[in-house]
């Protein structure tokens, strides 16, 4: 067990992100020459460290990104100017998911002249978009019968991209390397175009490096499964993956990845890997039975039944919500979530607190410096911010997660009970609470809410308190940093996670007016980020809080917008590859329809025939993640459902 640190030694070393930089750094040997190779002077690295330095966000994503540690879960309150920057960022490369390569272009040419041609970042941002454009390009030729651009072409930009940030793009060297995901992805297509002869070879080196690195699961899901994929297809093209031979040597790197998927709840390539898998094993069942191995042939075959079964059930799935089973880009490594403009987060939320620019002020700074924060005239002095925030009851810090550490190892914790409490496995979930609780400062009043909030949903979910005590809990846990009344105020609001989390719980367990009261406000935050295009921002609390809106609309009998809400909810968490919330929507729909075929005695064979299915689908959805007690739901369910029909 580690040393439990005080809130006065956090704050002395965690002025921005340097304390958490230093700590990760170290705990993972690498030095400052290592992790500052081909982005920095390891200089100026220690001197960012130190704080007398601020590091931009694109080098501390990136900095991050070589550590391993994945920055999906940290809540990023920028200057006016990285704001503006990551916004357009965010354009860029949603019209690259879209297909709309033509506004993609355009949108980065504006970009590009704002970019200095040393800037190894941002240009390797802009080659990469580039190559992504003519990836596309691509595609869309072949159909039309265009000129395409040559592999040379393409693989040349990738190399380009790469030696920015890797000068030594050599993969027999990449275990003395130090790489974020982004780089070893650039490094996957490099040589995908530029060593025909030697990339399966260059594919191994990069797994291995991956396989030996320190990145938590949710980074790894980021980038092995490409790598695995690609390693496996290019094995396939030079005709190593063969019908009649033993393929089994390949099986485990491939079980490896999609293990990984499962694991993080992410599908990067699952389909993919699926489709080579069933080769895989279709052609060692050949192997054996060319061999009159009957019985070993009949094993193999097995197997490929089982992963047919997957197959199956995720092409259904995709197709159910009109989305892709391919991945056609990479643009999932660039996103961002929880970020946030830091003048728009202490106007929204001195409105919220009902403050006066003057009464926020008062002591700290001038009014005409907030005024011109919050307008996007100038940044404010981080010691002035610091204390502004602190009084709006805002963290401090520019990136962090639900809970406030330096150390991995609670974060890890942190991800392992919400899954837990997800599952309703609450005895282990309330040990790595009172594990976290050994390990953290409580003198900060983040880490209370953090604690609070999630012991009393353990509690509650184990039955070991009442709802009035799980709404009197819920309610303490947002006042650390939140007046509760101040919530449904009129206007844009600042909420962090963790508030938005006390509110949503709060909604699902009170009853009538006030639950609708509730769901209302959440409901205006969420189309906020709706109509600014945010949703993969904040998808996993979107899903939790349109759920109880959806629910609520199905009881008023508003069927048509609550299957569009759940639909919606679907096509998202699909979009972005993550399965977390896909069954219960899905559910949701197979419920709605049941409810509404009792009130009009409307029945036939086809929608029998479709609603079993559905429930077979939320079933191995809920087996696929490991998610027993939903699973257990489902079956349940099913049975029921399959005896009302044999009754009638």
């Amino acid at each position: 067990m580690g040393k439990k640190e005080s809130y006065e030694d956090f704050l002395l070393s965690e002025k921005s992100f340097c304390g958490f930089l230093i700590r990760q750094r170290e705990e993972k040997r690498v030095t400052l020459d290592r992790l500052a190779e081909g982005l920095c002077e390891a200089s100026h690295l220690a001197r960012i460290e130190k704080g007398e330095r601020p590091a931009e966000k694109m080098l501390r994503d990136r900095l991050l990104g070589r550590l391993g540690t994945n920055t999906e879960r940290y809540e990023n309150m920028l200057s006016a100017s990285e704001y503006e920057e990551w916004e357009y960022q965010k354009h860029i490369l949603k019209r690259l998911e879209t297909g709309d390569t033509e506004d993609a272009k355009r949108l980065l040419e504006d970009y590009s002249a704002c970019v200095c041609e040393n800037d190894r970042l941002r240009m390797q941002f802009i080659l990469t978009v580039q190559a992504r454009i003519m990836k596309r390009q691509r595609a869309d030729a072949c159909c039309v019968r265009a000129l395409l651009p040559h592999e040379e072409e393409l693989g040349a930009v990738y190399g380009q991209a790469l030696k920015l940030t890797v000068p030594a793009a050599d993969c027999g060297e990449i275990q003395k390397m130090c790489l974020s995901i982004q780089e070893l992805s650039l490094m996957l297509e490099y040589k995908r175009y530029h060593c025909a002869d030697t990339v399966c070879g260059c594919y191994r080196n990069i797994i291995n490096y991956i396989d030996n690195s320190n990145m938590d699961d949710k980074e790894k899901a980021r980038i092995y499964p490409k790598a695995v994929y690609y390693y496996l297809r290019q094995e396939f093209l030079q005709g190593f993956l063969r019908a009649g031979e033993d393929n089994s040597g390949y099986l485990d790197v491939c079980n490896e990845a999609v293990r990984l998927l499962k694991r993080t709840g992410k599908t990067y390539y699952l389909w993919e890997l699926l489709e080579i898998k069933d080769r895989i094993l279709a052609n060692t069942a050949a192997f054996w039975r060319k061999l009159g191995k009957k019985n070993e042939a009949a094993k193999w075959m097995q197997l490929r039944t089982g992963n047919r079964r997957w197959v199956r059930i995720f092409e259904k799935l995709y197709d159910l919500c009109g989305v892709s089973r391919e991945m056609t880009d990479s643009t999932y490594l660039y996103r961002q979530m929880q970020v946030s403009f830091i003048g728009d987060v202490l106007k929204n939320r001195r409105e919220m607190l009902g403050l006066t620019q003057n009464q926020l002020c008062d002591g700290i700074c001038s009014v005409k410096s907030l005024c011109r924060t919050e307008n996007r005239r100038a940044n404010m002095q981080s010691a002035s911010l610091g204390a502004l925030m602190k009084r709006l009851g805002v963290s401090c810090d520019f990136e962090r997660a639900d809970v406030v550490t330096h150390e991995r190892e609670v974060l890890v914790w942190a991800e392992q009970t919400e899954a837990c409490i997800r599952q309703h496995r609450w005895e282990k979930a309330y040990g790595l609470i009172q594990k976290i609780k050994s390990r953290i400062s409580l003198e900060n009043p983040y880490n209370r809410q953090y604690l609070e909030l999630a012991e009393s949903r353990i509690l509650f979910g184990d039955e070991k308190i009442d709802v009035q005590e799980y709404i009197k809990r819920q309610k303490q846990a947002l006042s650390y940093t939140l007046p509760y009344e101040t919530i449904f105020r009129e206007g844009k609001r600042y909420m962090a996670s963790a508030e938005l989390n006390c509110v949503q719980n709060l909604a699902e367990v009170l009853e009538g007016e006030e639950r609708n009261h509730h769901l209302k406000m959440l409901w205006e935050t969420y189309q906020e980020y709706e109509e600014r295009g945010e949703i993969p921002r904040c998808i996993g609390t979107y899903q939790s809080v349109m759920s109880a809106v959806a629910e609520e609309l199905a009881k008023q009998n508003r069927f048509a917008e609550a299957d569009a809400i759940n639909r919606k909810m679907m096509r998202e968490s699909l979009t972005q590859r993550r399965l977390d919330g896909v069954a219960e929507a899905l559910y949701a729909l197979w419920n709605r329809e049941q409810q509404q075929e009792r009130e009009t005695g409307r029945t036939c064979q086809q929608s029998e025939k479709s609603r079993r299915e559905t429930l077979e689908m939320c079933i191995a959805l809920s087996e696929w993640l490991g998610d027993t007690y939903s699973r257990t739901l489902y079956k349940k369910k099913k049975h029921e459902w399959e005896g009302e029909i044999l009754a009638e």
